[in-house]
C-alpha cells in the first residue's frame, strides 16, 4: 500500500521517476538487501520478508530459504503503447513483465493513473547511496546512460549535498 501511496502522489507532484527495490538473480553476500520467497516458519521469516545479509548465503541456504537479491531500479509511470511493464497485484506483489499494448491502454488506462502499472528504465547507480524505495525525481535529478554491453541503462541520480550525478 505504501508504494501504491508513492506512485499516487508522484502522479500529482508530476515527478517522473521513482527508486523502486526488484529482485534480481546472483548470489547474496554480505551487507546485500534480499527478499525471502519461501517462508521458512519462523516468526517474522515468512515469504516477502526483506534484509540485509549479514553474512555470505551459501548456495545450498539461499535455494533452502528461496533468497533473491534486491537491487533498487529507476521506475517510471509514463508508460506507451509497446513499453514492457510490470504491475503490482492485489497481494501488493509484482506480476510478470508484460507488454503494454493498444488494446490493453484502451481499456486499462486508468492502471496507469492508480499507479499499479510501471516500467523499469534502469539500475540505480550504487554509488547513490542516498537513494531509498520511494524516492521520487523529476528529469533533471536524472542522467540514464545506455551501455551496449549490458542488458539494462544504468542510472545516476543527482545528490541532493553536492548537486553531481552519482
Amino acid at each position: 500500500m505504501k508504494f501504491l501511496k508513492k506512485l499516487k502522489k508522484m502522479h500529482k507532484s508530476n515527478k517522473l521517476y521513482l527508486a523502486k527495490y526488484l529482485p534480481v538473480e546472483g548470489e547474496i553476500k554480505e551487507g546485500m538487501k534480499y527478499i525471502l520467497t519461501k517462508s521458512l516458519g519462523l516468526g517474522a521469516y515468512k515469504e516477502g520478508y526483506i534484509g540485509t545479509a549479514a553474512i555470505d548465503f551459501t548456495k545450498e541456504a539461499q535455494e533452502d530459504q528461496g533468497g533473491k537479491i534486491l537491487k533498487l531500479f529507476l521506475c517510471s509511470r509514463d508508460i506507451q503503447v509497446g513499453d514492457k511493464v510490470f504491475e503490482i497485484l492485489a497481494d501488493k506483489s509484482i506480476g510478470e513483465e508484460f507488454e503494454w499494448t493498444e488494446e490493453i491502454h484502451k481499456h486499462n488506462h486508468q492502471f496507469i493513473e492508480d499507479g499499479d502499472v510501471f516500467k523499469v528504465i534502469g539500475e540505480i547507480s550504487p554509488e547513490a547511496t542516498w537513494v531509498k524505495e520511494g524516492d521520487e525525481f523529476a528529469e533533471d535529478e536524472v542522467d540514464i546512460y545506455d551501455v551496449s554491453h549490458l542488458p539494462m541503462s544504468v542510472c545516476h541520480i543527482k545528490c541532493p549535498t553536492c548537486k553531481y550525478f552519482h
